[in-house]
């Protein structure tokens, strides 16, 4: 395999990883997410992408515990309300302004707010980078975790279609895009909100994503603060498997986040490129 074939791969495989979790910390699971992320397939997958992290642990704690019944899909359903979307005792704010300014009040200057600088900033880069949002876009503010993670995900997507058609250039600039987005933006303020994530979490399920999403950004940020290698190249993603969680009413789930690829739907539909 060439170099350009390898980036490429790289390319696609990071795109895959952060549009799954763009969709994980966007939209409330459903069953066939939840099917996905503990198939025998998607425990391949973790196994291999977190060998050594102690996330591992935790995440076959709750394939064995939703075999068992012990959790259904509403309990996760009701998690992930309280945690990202109704304000409350364990809501997380998952807006860089509110935690950059956050940081900034804890010294005695700013005021946490949502739609501050840092998410005009945001915006402003998206649409530098020749992106927009969505026709049907539900994301309030720029700045919001999840949106962040898409962004780095198409631009993951556009490098590797660029290698793919024999245009070094545009994937380089598409790159650099990268570092500096991860640099300037998700990296400084996504550990916070993942460690609050996990700390105020009722269920198992999103203390171990918020675990493992830290672990690969934690992967990230070693290439990008040492960058003049490759990027970290995850492995390639797989299907999912028959369903496994038990439901508690007969209602057919709300549409939500799709799990491991193929992926057209994983991410949130928030952001767009414009045809080139």
């Amino acid at each position: 395999m060439t170099a350009d074939r390898e980036s490429q791969a790289m390319q696609d495989a990071r795109a895959e990883v952060y549009l799954f979790f763009a969709g994980v910390f966007r939209e409330s699971p459903t069953l066939e997410f939840i099917d996905g992320l503990l198939s025998a397939a998607g425990q391949d997958i973790v196994a291999k992408l977190f060998p050594d992290h102690p996330g591992l642990g935790e995440y076959r704690r709750l394939v064995a515990q939703v075999a068992a019944g012990n959790w259904t899909i509403e309990d996760f359903q009701v998690d992930f309300e309280g945690l990202l979307r109704v304000p409350g005792a364990r809501y997380v704010e998952p807006y860089e302004s509110v935690h950059r300014e956050t940081q900034a009040n804890h010294t005695g200057r700013g005021k946490a707010q949502l739609m501050g600088e840092p998410a005009r900033r945001v915006a402003k880069m998206y649409q530098e980078a020749g992106f927009g949002p969505a026709p049907a876009s539900t994301a309030p503010f720029p700045d919001e975790l999840a949106v962040e993670l898409e962004f780095i995900g198409r631009l993951c997507g556009r490098a590797a279609a660029a290698l793919e058609a024999g245009d070094p250039d545009r994937a380089a600039t598409a790159t650099a895009m990268q570092i500096e987005f991860l640099r300037e933006h998700l990296l400084g303020w996504a550990f916070a909100c993942l460690d609050q994530i996990a700390v105020r979490a009722e269920t198992p399920l999103y203390k171990v994503l918020a675990q493992l999403l830290r672990a690969f950004l934690e992967q990230e940020a070693a290439w990008v603060y040492h960058f003049g290698s490759r990027p970290p190249a995850p492995p390639a993603l797989a299907d999912q498997a028959p369903n496994r969680v038990r439901q508690t009413t007969a209602a057919a789930p709300a549409p939500g986040t799709v799990p491991f690829p193929p992926l057209p739907g994983a991410a949130p539909n928030v952001i767009k490129e414009p045809r080139p």
